[in-house]
């Protein structure tokens, strides 16, 4: 008999990553994003808080400049910690940056579970596979 033991692999995470850009791309008009297969074009976003972001976006209207930072999860990295700590560093810090949350649609009631246990408030869009949590600054 097989176990449904889900396994993190940083293939899934990948593909998370990209459909996440993808979609923050339609909002933001630049994307930086380290992905494993592109490291030469796309470099590390900074660190914010106790964790780098997987993505950080940002568009230009007149002389105002808006970011946001998006965090790509497998159902797997939803049952770790960090998510919680990364939460807190970039909405309850008030980094100034918005916050994507990705997910694929089978791991959405935890991310729902999450986002209730530590008071935040979001909205969320689904598209294909994934579902994008945008939650709210504290």
């Amino acid at each position: 008999m097989m176990s449904n033991i889900e396994f993190s692999t940083e293939e899934e995470h990948e593909k998370i990553k990209r459909q996440l850009a993808n979609y923050m791309e339609k909002k933001y008009s630049y994307i930086v994003t380290h992905m494993a297969d592109a490291a030469p074009r796309y470099p590390q976003p900074p660190k914010i808080g106790r964790h780098i972001p997987d993505i950080l976006a940002e568009k230009r209207v007149g002389d105002e400049v808006f970011r946001a930072v998006g965090e790509a999860k497998s159902c797997v990295d939803l049952d770790d910690e960090e998510i919680k700590e990364q939460i807190q560093d970039y909405v309850f810090e008030k980094s100034g940056y918005e916050f994507f949350l990705g997910v694929l649609k089978r791991c959405e009631g935890r991310a729902k579970n999450i986002l209730k246990e530590l008071d935040v408030s979001y909205s969320r869009d689904k598209n294909n596979h994934l579902v994008a949590f945008k939650i709210n600054q504290k």
